[in-house]
């Protein structure tokens, strides 16, 4: 069974001029939404991996600071695995407003049928890796890919033990990376 869960900030929003997670979506913020969705889902442990946990220490939720800041997203993957000491953890990026339970329950149930490494969403347009269930058994590989300077994700996936589930739904993978993102998905969405 999978408990624990970890929302990934892996950069600076350099496009976005601002934290995107802290977006306002409906009633919360963009990190709150995916919180809920997780939640929804069935994980209540849930993490936020940042280098800056100062910015989102009001979000309730327990910080991992990444052991090798500014590597990216799999610094994270990395630092929750160790920090939390969890099996295996879900992960999702902080910047999917449309991401809901059903998706990630998917993910979920495919991984607990057909458990890998790695097991990381798949859509018609796109592969999605950091929308993955990560086992904590590559603790020490991605100890020494982050050492040797290895940081793309979906490159790291594709060499390990892994699976792919595909989702039909691929505005549940959108994510934004500027205000102009955002404000194209809330007005084509009904919050």
């Amino acid at each position: 069974m999978i408990t624990t869960a970890v929302i990934i900030f892996g950069g600076k929003s350099l496009r976005y001029g601002r934290p995107k997670g802290l977006e306002t979506v409906g009633d919360t913020t963009l990190v709150g939404k995916i919180a809920d969705e997780i939640r929804a889902a069935g994980i209540t442990d849930i993490h936020l991996s940042t280098d800056d946990s100062e910015i989102y220490s009001d979000l309730g939720l327990p910080m991992v600071q990444d052991r090798y800041p500014g590597c990216g997203p799999l610094a994270g993957i990395h630092s929750a695995l160790v920090e939390t000491g969890a099996e295996r953890i879900l992960v999702l990026p902080c910047d999917l407003p449309g991401i809901t339970a059903a998706e990630i329950r998917k993910l979920l149930q495919y991984t607990l049928e057909n458990p890998a490494q790695v097991v990381f969403a798949v859509t018609e347009t796109n592969e999605h890796p950091l929308c993955s269930v990560v086992s904590s058994e590559l603790v020490d590989v991605l100890d020494t890919a982050l050492k040797s300077g290895h940081h793309a994700a979906l490159r790291f996936f594709r060499g390990v033990d892994h699976n792919t589930v595909y989702i039909d739904n691929d505005r549940a993978f959108h994510n934004v990376n500027t205000p102009d993102d955002f404000k194209k998905w809330e007005d084509s969405n009904v919050l």
